[in-house]
């Protein structure tokens, strides 16, 4: 992971945000501004990079660009998705590939919990005792298979 720190400054009727040696701006707010600064990161590397962007305070906020080659997506019985490198035991494997596809592919396809941060596997909260709970897992998971074509997932 690449972790770059960054500020938005607003000038004129125009966000510009500065970072990692680059700068970019929109009119329409310090977000869009920070998302097409990493969106220029991100275009330095040959492959697709995944970009993640938090604020932190004020007008500081942070873009984590990450690097990785490949990176596995799995789910816990509870249905809370994580990511890294490797699949822990007593964890279900969901899929794998480069970060990009992977977290895109999340991204798309899972819920996010209240807290904004947290993606779930679709049915899981809902379910009412465990079988429905695993019930839910793998049908998410053989639907990401099928409709996706995941690669990496079977």
């Amino acid at each position: 992971m690449i972790e770059i720190h960054a500020r938005v400054r607003y000038k004129t009727g125009t966000y510009i945000a500065s970072g990692g040696g680059l700068r970019a701006s929109c009119s329409a707010g310090p977000r869009m501004a920070i998302e097409r600064l990493a969106e220029k990161l991100a275009a330095r590397f040959d492959v697709p990079i995944y970009a993640d962007i938090d604020w932190i305070t004020g007008c500081e906020w942070q873009v984590l660009l990450d690097d990785r080659e490949h990176l596995f997506a799995w789910c816990w019985q509870n249905g809370v998705i994580e990511f890294g490198e490797a699949v822990p035991d007593g964890a279900l494997h969901v899929l794998d590939g480069t970060p990009f596809d992977v977290r895109d592919t999340i991204e798309a396809t899972a819920r996010l919990a209240h807290d904004g941060t947290t993606w779930l596997v679709p049915g899981v909260p809902e379910a009412s005792d465990g079988k429905a709970r695993v019930k839910a897992l793998m049908d998410y998971r053989r639907w990401l298979i099928e409709r996706l074509s995941v690669e990496g997932a079977a």
